[in-house]
């Protein structure tokens, strides 16, 4: 079971969950799940503040009815990398700063030679991740459907190749060791 499950069976369903009689239940549901979720992770501000902004983009998406379009995924994958500076970082402090030299805003620049190099040696595999990752090679392979198994083959060798990656990459010790 995932913690995310757990969170549902044992949290959100018992209190009404998105079946509550009004939207401020359902607000009250997200933000209980939330800020548990948030404080499940660590005592620390930081899972806090992770918790929380999930819990406003929720709602927001919840009670707005917004989602699909292309604007909402980017935006949703911009708040998931948000989440995840935020979630490894010990304190706020590093975090909004490694958010904004994320964007250049820290002095630094938006890209450098190491950049450079690691596009130069993914110069095939980032237009196909990109590719097979986005709505374009979905709709190629609703019109041709020879191309259903030439999409699996890639999604297979994709995720050898990322899982070789990972291995050859040296040892990274399980993330909750590091906190």
């Amino acid at each position: 079971m995932s913690l995310g499950q757990w969170f549902m069976d044992y949290v959100y369903f018992p209190i009404g969950g998105s079946r509550a009689d009004s939207k401020w239940k359902l607000v009250r549901n997200l933000f209980v799940v939330w800020l548990l979720t948030g404080i499940w992770h660590g005592a620390n501000w930081t899972f806090i503040v992770l918790g929380l902004g999930y819990f406003v983009l929720l709602t927001f998406e919840k009670l707005l009815g917004i989602k699909g379009n292309v604007i909402y995924r980017i935006f949703t994958l911009l708040c998931v990398m948000f989440g995840w500076v935020i979630f490894r970082s010990a304190d706020l402090t590093p975090a909004v700063a490694y958010i904004f030299a994320m964007f250049g805003l820290a002095g630094n620049a938006l890209y450098d030679n190491n950049a450079i190099r690691y596009a130069n040696d993914y110069k095939i595999l980032l237009p196909i991740t990109f590719i097979c990752c986005t709505p374009i090679f979905i709709k190629i392979k609703e019109w041709l459907p020879p191309v259903r198994t030439v999409y699996a083959i890639l999604a297979l060798l994709l995720m050898v190749m990322s899982v070789s990656s990972l291995v050859m990459g040296g040892h990274n010790p399980f993330i909750y060791f590091n906190l």
